[in-house]
Order: C-alpha cells, then structure tokens, then sequence
C-alpha cells in the first residue's frame, strides 16, 4: 500500500510539473503576442500621425497650384485669376502660419510651464496626479500624450492631421487653423466644380451631379468612359467639398466647447455639471482664457502679444478640481 500511495505522489507531481511546462510557454507566447500588437499598434499611430501632417500640406499646395495653373485659367479670365491668386495667398498664409504656431506651442502645453503663472494668481491645494510616463506629479486636469510624450494641460484631444495634442497652449491655433480650412477647402471646391461643369457634365439635374463624385469617377475611368484628368480632378472635388464640410463642423464644436468653458475630453467623459466646473465665468472670460485680449483678432493675426488669460477661479478649476472619470 505504501508503495502504491508513493507511485500515486509521484505520478501527481510528475503531472503537475509537466503541465507547469508546458503551460509556461504557452503563457510567454501569449505575453510575447500581446507585446507584438501593442508595438503594432504603436507604430501604427507614428505613421498615421505622420502621414497626416504629410497628406495635410499635399493638400493645402495642391489645391491651391492646381487652381492657380490649371482649373481658373481654364475658365476665367487672368484680372479674375489674378483676384482669386491674391485670396489664395492669404488663405495660404493663415493656414501655414497657425499650423506652425499650433506645432511650436504644442510644447507649451506642459502642466510645468504654467506652475509659475498659477501661482501668482492662486494657491493650488490638490497635490495632482503622479504620471509614471513623465515620471513627476501633474495637475489632475492633464492627461499625457504618448505621441506628444508629455502631459498636456486641459487636453481636448490629440490631432493627426496637425500632429500634435489640441491644449491650452495652442488651442487658439487651432481653432483658427480649421477655421480657414473650412474657408480654402470651400473656395477650392467652388473652382474645381466650375471647371468639371464646363469640361466634364454641364447637365447636373437630375443625375448628372453623380458623376462628379468620387467613387462614381473612378469607376467610369476603369471602365474607360472618362479620362484620368477629369477623373483626379473628381476626387480632389470630393475631397475638397468633404474638407469644408468636416472642418466648418469641426470648427463649430471647438467654439461650443470654449464657449462652455470645457474640452472635447471633459465634455464627453465627465459628468460635467456634477464633478467639473466650467472654466471660467462668462463668455468672454472664456474667450480670453484660450484666444488672449482681443480675442476676434486672432482670427486674422495671430496675437501672440497677448496670451492666455487665467483667472483665479480658471486656474483653480484647471490645478485643483478633480474627478473620478479622470
């Protein structure tokens, strides 16, 4: 019986250790699997948040070169291309110089560079949040970035078509950025649709508008019954058209939320009414907090004289206020 029970211990330690070896690399792969995908998936994002800023300029130079060379000498006369060479200069110009400003400031979006100027205006009694990416304490109100790799304060989202996290820092920027795409994309698709309407279908109604789009063009060159010209110059109208209608949307939201006094991140993940104040009091208050004085100026010349203004409460509700959600 004795030797019975020990070839019984033996054959059950036999069995757990060879499950334990054959479950260990099982449980390794897995691990080695998962590591693959996060890596993946990291990647990914990199070449997304570099192909958007690439695609984003493509576009702004395209458009603007191929009605200046192309589609409004092809149906204009050169005093009326020469006007619409003049806007397209200044669209240009708005458009680049708030996309570098909006890259260039997106680094002052660090919790650490407002410490000094909170300071002064209140005391902030929460102690924040320690980031185990920055490896520091940061304002319950920041939330880090792994593309930007840093905490952005009052994040309202992480843009890949401008390559970088929408804070307060460059905010401004950005919403004056989307603002004058909406503007070019809607002037571009105006020229681009006068030329097909001359060159390609005149007869619109009823049906006829369905040649213009995208996917519709396409697959009539593929079936050889349009050219490629017309049909690139289709699907940049699509694009264009498309561009305007995202970014005059997108710039309506930005405005709703500022008007607020919340971001696109705390509006929609905190219950706003019941653990978050609203930055700022009024309106204006809230319109100086991201644009500086003389906010509607911005919209022309960026006026980086004047910074943001923070009130005490403002800067109170950005360092001190927390919520659960966050």
């Amino acid at each position: 019986m004795a030797v019975v029970h020990v070839e019984i211990v033996a054959l059950y330690l036999c069995s757990f250790s060879l499950s334990d070896a054959f479950s260990g690399p099982r449980i390794l792969r897995k691990s080695n699997f998962q590591d693959n995908m996060r890596l993946k998936t990291w990647r990914a994002y990199e070449w997304a948040n570099i192909g958007g800023v690439v695609c984003t300029l493509l576009l702004i130079f395209g458009i603007y070169f191929l009605i200046l060379f192309y589609t409004c000498p092809a149906i204009y006369q050169p005093d009326q291309c020469a006007r619409a060479n003049h806007f397209g200069v200044v669209i240009i110009l708005e458009l680049l110089v708030n996309f570098l400003l909006f890259i260039i400031y997106s680094r002052h979006n660090d919790p650490q560079r407002w410490l000094q100027s909170v300071a002064v205006l209140t005391t902030v009694k929460s102690a924040g949040k320690y980031c185990l990416e920055c490896n520091r304490i940061a304002p319950l109100r920041s939330h880090h970035c792994r593309l930007c790799n840093m905490c952005v304060l009052r994040k309202d989202h992480h843009c890949f078509v401008t390559g970088a996290c929408v804070g307060i820092a460059n905010q401004r920027f950005f919403i004056v950025f989307v603002l004058w795409a909406s503007i070019g994309a809607a002037v571009g698709s105006f020229y681009i649709l006068m030329y097909l309407l001359r060159y390609m279908e005149s007869n619109i109604y009823p049906f006829g508008w369905l040649k213009l789009l995208a996917p519709v063009a396409v697959i009539r060159w593929i079936i050889s019954y349009e050219i490629f010209t017309n049909t690139a110059i289709c699907v940049l109208f699509s694009i264009c058209t498309a561009t305007s209608v995202v970014a005059i949307i997108f710039f309506g939201l930005q405005m709703f939320y500022t008007l607020n006094g919340y971001t696109m991140y705390d509006y929609h993940t905190v219950s706003r009414k019941i653990e978050l104040r609203s930055d700022g009091e009024t309106y204006s208050e809230r319109l100086r907090m991201i644009f500086g004085h003389y906010w509607a100026i911005n919209f022309i010349i960026p006026l980086l004289c004047f910074p943001n203004q923070l009130t005490a409460d403002v800067a109170r509700n950005l360092f001190s206020s927390y919520s659960k959600d966050m």
